[in-house]
């Protein structure tokens, strides 16, 4: 029995969103473009948006900190969690619910920074970077999270004294021509 006597000939591919991820909410409405439910946006065949003038990945891209979600290992047996990395030091990711109102835990919800689910950036406990091992990165986080996570950051590891990128200023209004361009 071949394989396309087991699944007959009628066998379409289906990508993964390469904005969430995942290929569960994917669908062939028929037409040139696959639909995925979860990020309301058409994808082509490759998984990329192909939604003119996106609302999900417009939104996103305008906003997002500069700071990605990353599966970190790091070390001592811990095993594999998401985090991000600030200055050299690494924040993992929980998601025991027990975290949640509890200071030094950042709520971080499903969809944010390619998450497939609510997490806690615990911003307790730091990791150097050179001891970690990062598997692969994620999302950006958006700057709306980031505007969350440096108070408490700041508070908990004054040392780091790292700026908030969401509250960059774009260069163009530091331009030193003047109001000519």
């Amino acid at each position: 029995m071949s394989f396309d006597d087991y699944w007959g000939d009628d066998v379409t591919y289906i990508p993964s969103c390469k904005k969430c991820g995942d290929e569960e909410d994917v669908s062939d409405p028929g037409g040139e473009n696959l639909w995925c439910a979860h990020c309301v946006h058409d994808i082509d065949s490759n998984g990329d948006c192909a939604t003119i003038d996106c609302s999900t990945c417009d939104d996103e891209s305008s906003s997002n900190s500069g700071i990605k979600v990353q599966f970190v290992d790091p070390g001592d047996g811990i095993g594999t969690h998401p985090g991000i990395e600030l200055n050299g030091f690494i924040f993992l990711m929980t998601s025991n619910q027990k975290r949640r109102g509890v200071p030094g835990y950042i709520e971080i919800s499903a969809g944010e920074g390619g998450l497939n689910q609510t997490s806690f950036l615990d911003l307790n406990r730091r990791f150097k970077i050179d001891s970690c091992t990062i598997q692969f990165d994620l999302e950006y986080l958006s700057t709306e999270v980031m505007d969350e996570i440096y108070p408490e950051l700041n508070r908990l590891h004054s040392d780091i004294l790292i700026d908030n990128p969401s509250n960059d200023v774009d260069d163009v209004w530091n331009n030193p021509y003047g109001d000519d361009y």
